[in-house]
């Protein structure tokens, strides 16, 4: 346990981190929390080196159930953890809170049917993620406004009409 971090809070009879208390890491991030015979659990939020955080519940150690990762520039992904990844369905939102994405995550990638926002409200575009790219057939890209939109095939993020 000493080579996780150092502990401030209390500890049980053996020793073992327990109750509420910071949790500083050697590689400069932390967890608020609660500890049980040394693993995080219940509610609590974890820091990282690089400013990003997770909050959510842990149990065992590990971070499990209703979550929300926010990126060290403000970006937010807020769903279901299960064995510590992002698995299920899950809603983005960039740094200023304006929706970027809803569908399914797996194994912390996007995963399935979704909707993505594209930047600057330059239109939304619909279909199925595999393993974190927009590939297949079946996209539709609708322009602001719903006017016009375009469906075809999509290869590693990009559209072939």
């Amino acid at each position: 346990m000493e080579d996780e971090g150092e502990w401030e809070g209390k500890r049980d009879a053996d020793g073992l981190w327990t109750g509420r208390g910071t949790l500083h890491t050697p590689d400069g991030g932390c967890w608020q929390g609660k500890m049980a015979q040394g693993l995080k659990q219940g509610r609590g939020v974890a820091r990282f080196s690089d400013g990003a955080t997770v909050e959510g519940s842990w149990r065992a150690g590990v971070l499990t159930g209703p979550g929300v990762y926010t990126a060290d520039d403000g970006a937010r992904i807020v769903g279901p953890f299960v064995d510590g990844i992002l698995q299920g369905d899950v809603t983005e939102f960039d740094a200023d809170g304006t929706l970027t994405f809803t569908g399914r995550y797996s194994d912390g990638l996007r995963d399935g049917d979704g909707v993505a926002q594209l930047p600057l409200d330059s239109g939304t575009l619909t279909g199925r993620w595999d393993a974190g790219s927009a590939t297949g057939d079946g996209f539709v890209f609708a322009y602001p406004g719903g006017g016009v939109m375009l469906r075809g095939r999509w290869v590693e993020g990009e559209m072939e009409l």
